[in-house]
């Protein structure tokens, strides 16, 4: 009966012990996405170091071993977020069309550097080409 007892007591515990693990991997996955997106948000111009301390704040208290409180400033983080990504879409287009028009002022030039000669040396064999050349001694 004792050795029932301690086969469901191990069973358990290799039970509890594999669901942690894997509750681990889940918070730290979600984490590593939420400081992804945070840092792609950042690329775009949006101030994100409140997002970032809130992060860092949700990893201390699971390092801590308080999961409750860090799932929830996870959440909070998440939410912030999400509402930042959702007023993001004006601001790609912004970025993009100020990269697009930054680009297109530096190639430009180069554009115009290799061109123009060769459109000023096509222009000038066309307009010779009936020339007769004639020679006199």
């Amino acid at each position: 009966m004792n050795s029932t007892y301690t086969c469901i007591g191990l069973i358990l515990l290799i039970i509890i012990s594999t669901s942690y693990y894997t509750l681990a991997e889940d918070f730290v996955k979600r984490v590593e996405d939420a400081y992804i997106r945070a840092l792609k948000l950042n690329e775009v111009g949006f101030d994100t170091s409140n997002i970032v301390s809130t992060l860092n704040s949700a990893l201390t208290l699971y390092n801590q071993g308080d999961i409750v409180r860090a799932s929830n400033t996870l959440t909070i983080a998440e939410q912030e977020l999400s509402r930042l990504e959702a007023s993001n879409p004006p601001l790609i287009r912004e970025y993009h069309l100020r990269l697009s028009i930054a680009l297109l002022l530096l190639f430009f030039p180069i554009l115009a550097y290799f061109s123009i000669p060769l459109l000023y040396l096509e222009l000038w064999f066309r307009l010779r080409r009936s020339w007769r050349i004639e020679y006199t001694r």
